[in-house]
């Protein structure tokens, strides 16, 4: 339990988000079990064992620590043709550019600072470039600029 409590904050609503997910089908695949609809049964199942799969997914992502923070400005945002994903250029404080993709209902602002969580990939990063997209973000979140507010003290 402390390790899930660990995580970093995006990464866990994540993770517990598509954990509640499950619950509707959990209860559709019930209800249909105890009416005797075994279409409705063998669908809402079928739904429930994809979500669960998925939650397990991240779950072993997580606890592997296979992702990794990538902070810097965004430069630009666009759109992907036929998907339902945007193509982001985040700009790091060294100077290297990172691109990722991301769902389409995020919305990030250029010029603004974020923490991306990606998944670490174990492609090869010359075949990965050339033939495969680029990777989706688990989680974005917006880096807030922090003030210092000095106060003098009299002695």
């Amino acid at each position: 339990m402390k390790k899930i409590l660990a995580w970093p904050a995006p990464l866990l609503q994540k993770w517990l988000l598509s954990l509640l997910l499950c619950l509707p089908f959990l209860t559709a695949a019930i209800i249909s079990a105890f009416s005797g609809d075994r279409t409705f049964l063998i669908l809402s199942a079928l739904l429930l064992l994809f979500c669960a799969v998925r939650c397990a997914e991240l779950y072993v992502l997580l606890v592997n620590l296979r992702y990794h923070a990538e902070e810097g400005v965004c430069l630009a945002v666009s759109g992907i043709p036929f998907q339902r994903q945007r193509r982001v250029t985040l700009q790091k404080t060294d100077g290297e550019q990172v691109i990722f993709c991301i769902e389409k209902n995020k919305q990030l602002s250029v010029g603004q600072a974020y923490r991306v969580y990606l998944p670490v990939s174990t492609v090869v990063s010359e075949l990965k470039k050339a033939y495969l997209p680029q990777p989706c973000a688990l989680a974005v979140e917006k880096i807030e600029p922090v003030s210092f507010n000095c106060v003098e003290l009299a002695d």
